[in-house]
């Protein structure tokens, strides 16, 4: 909790209050009033003494103390003589601190601080008292007032330097660095020392580097989306071309134009394709939410690619452990399905089986789709969901197909708020499992 710049700004600012109170009333007590009045003490003090003195040495204990009462009279002083000896020559009883002061187990301040006078007799020891001593100097209460000002104003001053320092540094490199984001530099990132910090501006570094991250991933995937169009819209192109060129020095034949509306009906697939996964990627795509019950989906899917499955002697395995509906898309939802059994189908070997397990658990639809076929190396399984990749080219070509089939399922299963992972199964196969949220009926 205190991690949070409130509570910091607060802590801080009564900390700061703390040490000026400190600070003013040191400042009051052992500098002010001590230069202020040990001065003139020190001077009436030196005087007395001596006088004091005289008095015991020349007089006796009785004048001095008909002196004593005298100079109390006039000033409010209460004097006090300790002779060499270490006795008290005044007749009035020691006060305690400077009993403890003569025992060496007691400071005393500046202004109750006795002055020493040696004579042949030895070295005495003379203390004055008073309440009203020093008389203070009409300029004495302006000093303290800016003292106290002044002494106050350089700790806020401090205290705001380091404090401001500890605010805006952060927020100043957070700024540097959206200026590179925006100029291209998209690699770019937050320190880590800010970036640790507990408080609101760590948090908001965080998720700096989280969007950094994300716009720096999605400017790698739109690069690598480009090229892959481009490649892919290039081989039919320069097949039509040829086929235009045959055309041209042949004439027409049967055989060519067949293949030229091959390659049209190709092209015209792999750009449906596209304008699919482009609206679908789009933060503001809008899909139609209706009830829906996913297993009768799963099952005319199903019936849709026995034939194909019949073709490869495979067996399409379904069981269903779920009663209850979701909301979405029926169409979508049926595309992507219809894309991952298809896609299983594709790569699995003759007279094999593909299991189709769907339960609920944590309040979603787990659909596993399981083929045996060879799986793909672990590195690429994250990477199955992205548009025009393939595992392996060559075999990709010949089972056809743009690479664009799982990232339209992925599209469209995290647009109903799902998701779609990949997973290599230990004796052989590829799994992929889909959640999806479930609404109960």
């Amino acid at each position: 909790m205190f991690k949070q710049i409130f509570w910091k700004v607060l802590l801080v600012f009564w900390a700061a209050l703390i040490i000026i109170a400190v600070l003013s009333s040191w400042i009051t007590r052992e500098i002010v009033e001590s230069e202020l009045g040990l001065h003139e003490k020190y001077i009436q003090d030196k005087k007395n003494s001596a006088e004091a003195v005289a008095i015991f040495e020349a007089q006796g204990r009785k004048a001095l103390a008909s002196w004593v009462k005298q100079l109390n009279e006039e000033t409010g002083l209460r004097a006090f003589l300790i002779t060499p000896s270490g006795t008290s020559a005044t007749t009035t009883p020691l006060p305690r601190p400077i009993k403890r002061f003569l025992h060496k187990r007691y400071y005393l301040p500046p202004w109750a601080e006795p002055t020493e006078v040696s004579t042949e007799k030895g070295e005495y020891i003379y203390f004055s008292l008073g309440p009203s001593f020093p008389p203070p100097p009409k300029h004495r209460q302006d000093i303290l007032w800016w003292s106290r000002a002044i002494t106050s104003l350089f700790v806020l001053f401090i205290v705001s330097i380091f404090f401001s320092k500890h605010l805006v540094n952060p927020l100043k490199e957070l700024t540097n660095i959206s200026q590179s984001l925006a100029k291209g530099d998209l690699a770019k990132r937050v320190n880590p020392k800010i970036e640790h910090r507990l408080d609101e501006i760590g948090i908001l570094a965080r998720e700096f580097n989280h969007m950094a991250e994300k716009i720096q991933q999605n400017h790698d995937n739109l690069q690598q989306l480009f090229h892959s169009i481009s490649h892919e819209l290039k081989t039919p192109l320069a097949r039509q071309r040829v086929a235009i060129e045959l055309i041209a020095k042949k004439g027409a034949e049967p055989r060519l134009l067949e293949k030229m509306n091959r390659q049209i009906k190709l092209l015209d697939s792999l750009i449906d394709e596209l304008i699919t996964i482009t609206k679908l990627q789009e933060p503001t795509v809008e899909i139609l939410k209706e009830e829906i019950k996913l297993p009768s989906i799963i099952q005319e899917v199903i019936e849709d690619n026995t034939l194909e499955a019949d073709l490869k002697n495979i067996k399409l395995s379904f069981i269903n452990e779920v009663n209850n509906s979701t909301k979405g898309d029926k169409k979508l939802l049926y595309r992507a399905i219809d894309n991952i059994i298809r896609n299983a189908i594709k790569y699995s070997p003759e007279n094999t089986t593909v299991c189709i397990n769907c339960a609920e658990k944590d309040n979603y639809y787990n659909l596993d789709i399981i083929d045996q076929g060879p799986g793909v190396p672990d590195i690429t399984l994250s990477k199955l969901i992205d548009p025009f990749y393939r595992v392996d080219s060559a075999r990709a070509r010949n089972t056809g197909g743009h690479g664009l089939g799982l990232a339209i399922a992925n599209s469209i299963i995290q647009a109903h708020q799902g998701e779609l992972q990949f997973q290599n199964i230990t004796n052989g196969g590829l799994k992929a499992s889909i959640k999806l949220p479930l609404t109960h009926s």
